[in-house]
C-alpha cells in the first residue's frame, strides 16, 4: 500500500531489514550523505540497463540467488 518511499526511508530499511543494525539517527549527516548518494544513483539510472542479475556466478537453477528475485528471469 506504500506508493513512494523517500531515499532516506530505502536506507532507514536496509540498515534494519537485510544488515540487521541499528536505524540511523534520522538527523545525522550520515543518513542525509547515503540518502543523497542513493538519489544520484538513482538519478544515473536507465531504464533497460543489464540486470546484475544475469551476470550471477551462480548461474541458472537452485543455487542462483536471483531465481526467486522478479529481475533474475530475462535480460531486463
Amino acid at each position: 500500500g506504500i506508493e513512494e518511499v523517500t531515499a532516506a526511508e530505502m536506507v532507514q530499511m536496509c540498515m534494519v531489514v537485510p544488515m540487521s543494525a541499528r536505524p540511523l539517527e534520522w538527523s545525522s549527516v550520515e543518513l542525509a550523505a547515503l540518502a543523497a548518494h542513493i538519489e544520484n544513483l538513482q538519478a544515473s539510472y536507465e531504464p533497460g540497463a543489464m540486470n546484475p542479475c544475469a551476470a550471477n556466478p551462480c548461474g541458472a537453477g537452485a543455487m542462483n540467488p536471483c531465481a526467486a528475485n522478479p529481475c533474475g528471469a530475462g535480460s531486463n
